[in-house]
């Protein structure tokens, strides 16, 4: 148990100041325009790396036979549903932005005002913005070597590329 000698890993853990943008103003922006779209960024925890002297504390032990040795797996990225995982995802959604934001500077705005989690729901209200803010995105995020799935517009003509390409 995780609780059998005194705590857990996430009782160890800090939170980290709180970086997401507000869920109800990322809708109420979203509202705001003619042409919209979500995404999704693919796997964003396990695309961060951990440092190397704090990979240590995420080992699983795990073992298939009873009769088997236990085998210990350290986690080198980002673990999903630790108490820091919000704050080190934003964080570094926020360096991203703050790196390239002068070549992508759309993108870098999308990245610090439209992001919930690990979905982006962002707008424009002529078509080819919509369509350039999306290239600056998928480009922006492949610096974090990070990519863009799960993509929804009401704007068809934005995810032809995405369509052919599957």
């Amino acid at each position: 148990s995780c609780r059998s000698i005194g705590g857990s890993l996430n009782d160890h853990l800090l939170t980290g100041p709180k970086l997401q943008a507000d869920i109800c103003n990322i809708v109420l922006n979203f509202r705001r325009y003619r042409y919209v779209f979500t995404c999704d960024i693919v796997k964003m925890f396990r695309q961060i790396d951990v440092t190397a002297e704090d990979r240590c504390y995420q080992q699983i032990a795990w073992r298939d036979d009873p009769r088997k040795p236990v085998t210990f797996y350290q986690l080198n990225t980002v673990t999903y549903g630790t108490r820091s995982a919000p704050y080190l995802a934003q964080r570094v959604v926020h360096q991203l932005a703050d790196d390239e934001g002068s070549t992508y500077p759309n993108a870098a705005h999308a990245l610090l005002n439209n992001v919930y989690v690990d979905d982006i729901a962002a707008g424009r209200d002529s078509e080819q913005e919509l369509s350039d803010l999306k290239d600056e995105l998928v480009e922006i995020l492949s610096k974090g070597c990070m990519e863009l799935s799960k993509w929804a517009t009401n704007l068809p003509s934005l995810l032809q590329n995405e369509n052919s390409a599957s």
